[in-house]
């Protein structure tokens, strides 16, 4: 079993008892914001042996709403177990995209993810030509969630992630349990949304508990572009050792920055600065 269902059973397992989450709990108490405890958890979207992987920071969703909006999603799940109840949740998160009334529904976060992966050559995602009518934003809404990997670094809704310095130790062990299912198979692309992982990546190699090396040791890691007046996107290139193995990975930094609108020429553009940075930058 790997440390993702670990994780699954562990916090399925008190939303089985009609429990609030402990370790949703326990974060939520160190965390200068609210993060839902009663909620359907996030720990992945999507095709587990996938060989595109990309981390996102969190569910975004207003805690009480998260909890309220669970109880829905309860009903069609099977609670005679929690093997079933189990079973229910990573049916839901493997194949819930496919399934009406999910995929009746665009939404913007999820077109700028395939808008942003659509100049990744070979990520195993199929793309509509553009992303211009209803039945192109459904279709790469469905697309992107069924055939990749998505892992969230804290699996727990709340309307922010605005993590500060103090909270990387918190947030240590949920990257440590995202690299064990990237790990788990061979992937040819891992992107790690946000600038916090290139601080959480540098903090677990100065306590010794991930290894990272960084690109261009003579010039600055980070890399940028201006895309159009007024916003410039950041990226860099990393390699985590990881129990023996290694792995190169994008840190996308600019991705989940509220400074880059739902646009989403700008989200292919970003993406193909990403891809061009991650193939031409060595480790």
């Amino acid at each position: 079993m790997s440390k993702l269902d670990e994780r699954i059973r562990e916090d399925l397992g008190c939303l089985y008892g009609n429990k609030k989450i402990k370790r949703a709990v326990e974060l939520g108490k160190k965390l200068s914001f609210e993060v839902s405890t009663k909620g359907e958890p996030a720990h992945f979207f999507g095709k587990r042996s996938a060989s595109t992987v990309v981390v996102m920071l969190n569910p975004g969703c207003i805690a009480d709403k998260a909890d309220k909006k669970f109880a829905e999603i309860l009903k069609g799940w099977n609670r005679k177990s929690l093997k079933g109840f189990v079973e229910s949740y990573i049916d839901h998160k493997t194949n819930g995209a496919g399934r009406c009334p999910e995929c009746c529904r665009p939404d913007a976060f999820d077109v700028k993810q395939a808008a942003f992966l659509k100049p990744w050559t070979g990520c195993g995602i199929e793309f509509p030509k553009n992303f211009e009518t209803n039945e192109s934003k459904l279709l790469a809404k469905k697309n992107v969630l069924l055939q990749k990997l998505q892992l969230e670094l804290v699996p727990f809704a709340s309307q922010t992630t605005k993590f500060q310095k103090g909270d990387y130790d918190l947030l240590l062990p949920y990257l440590e349990d995202c690299l064990d299912e990237i790990f788990a198979k061979k992937r040819k692309y891992v992107i790690l949304c946000g600038s916090v992982f290139e601080h959480l990546l540098k903090k677990s190699k100065e306590k010794g508990t991930i290894g990272a090396d960084f690109s261009n040791k003579k010039k600055k890691d980070l890399k940028s572009k201006k895309l159009s007046k007024g916003i410039t996107v950041h990226c860099m290139v990393a390699e985590i050792c990881y129990n023996g193995k290694k792995q190169r990975v994008l840190v996308a930094h600019t991705f989940a920055s509220r400074a880059l609108p739902n646009a989403y020429g700008l989200m292919e553009k970003y993406g193909k600065f990403c891809f061009e940075t991650f193939q031409k930058t060595k480790v």
